[in-house]
């Protein structure tokens, strides 16, 4: 896998061949959408085929619609899930067409949509209509490591904004977002090396229980390109048995923004461990980290926080 580091260097690299010192993000999507240029289509993402920019766009995924703000495309959003929550002026503003497994297709007819967004396949009857109405659908799941996430963002970028600005958009977005997160992982990195042995233990814990990061997920790429070792990394599923848990006794816990220290401090799991005796806790939203999207710079951030005020 490669490095974040090593990912935004190589997609700024791509950005500077392809936009040439263009405009910002914001600028970029008000002359995209305004220029209306038809060489930028057909696009091809996967077994997609876009003819023309599409103007009535709907998302059924909460995390689709963070990534098309992201790129500055929400102007092409006619609705969005019944989940959507986030930026909130989309979420104020755009109409509600149900979710990924009961779309609502009366919503969808009337608004006039030409293309739907979606994080996993639709339910048969869905799909069968936006067939029937030649409506194109394209599934883009949530991302495995930083390197899919890439592709997510340039694939949305290619089908919004077409196959040369479009994919330029997606390009500096995600050069933007890996930027981020390896100037993240730079500063726990360092923060890190300054402890005693240069390592440091975590789980990071999503519900207060036993549900936390297991080596088959995202985050696991992510604690491990910041240096930190996940002692769930064995496990899958995001499940760790109790008694397992008990055992693991990391340095630190990185958890959910609703648990705090007494909690833990009464949870049987975890109230014997050092990083509740000793104050070990950092808090995340777990939404902007399960999203994907820009957000979760800013969380990560706050770990390199927590760890260099305690040098």
């Amino acid at each position: 896998m490669k490095s974040l580091a090593a990912l935004a260097a190589a997609a700024a690299l791509l950005v500077l061949s392809a936009c040439g010192g263009s405009a910002s993000v914001s600028e970029e999507g008000e002359s995209s959408s305004s220029s209306q240029d038809t060489s930028q289509y057909p696009a091809q993402i996967g077994e997609v085929t876009l003819e023309a920019q599409p103007q009535a766009v709907i998302s059924l995924s909460p995390a689709i619609t963070e990534w098309v703000a992201d790129l500055g495309y929400e102007g092409q959003l006619a609705g969005i899930s019944d989940y959507c929550d986030y930026p909130e002026s989309l979420a104020q503003e755009l109409p509600r067409c149900g979710t990924l497994w009961q779309m609502n297709q009366q919503e969808v007819d009337s608004l006039g949509a030409d293309l739907v967004l979606a994080s996993a396949p639709l339910a048969q009857e869905d799909q069968d209509y936006l067939e029937l109405m030649e409506i194109p659908v394209l599934v883009l799941p949530p991302a495995q490591t930083m390197e899919e996430l890439h592709d997510r963002y340039t694939d949305l970028a290619r089908a919004l904004g077409g196959e040369t600005d479009g994919l330029a958009r997606g390009e500096e977005v995600a050069a933007q977002l890996e930027e981020g997160m390896a100037q993240a992982a730079s500063r726990v990195q360092e923060a890190v090396a300054q402890r005693e042995g240069g390592s440091l233990t975590v789980i990071l814990l999503r519900e207060a229980d036993t549900t936390m990061a297991t080596g088959d997920t995202f985050e696991q790429t992510i604690l491990e390109e910041m240096g930190l070792t996940n002692l769930a990394r064995e496990y899958t599923g995001w499940q760790v048995p109790a008694q397992e848990a008990a055992a693991l006794n990391p340095q630190l816990i990185i958890a959910h923004e609703t648990i705090t220290i007494p909690d833990l401090e009464q949870n049987p799991t975890y109230q014997n461990g050092q990083a509740t005796i000793y104050d070990q806790v950092v808090n995340l939203d777990f939404q902007a980290l399960e999203r994907q999207s820009l957000r979760m710079v800013a969380e990560w951030e706050k770990v390199a926080d927590f760890l260099t005020a305690q040098e």
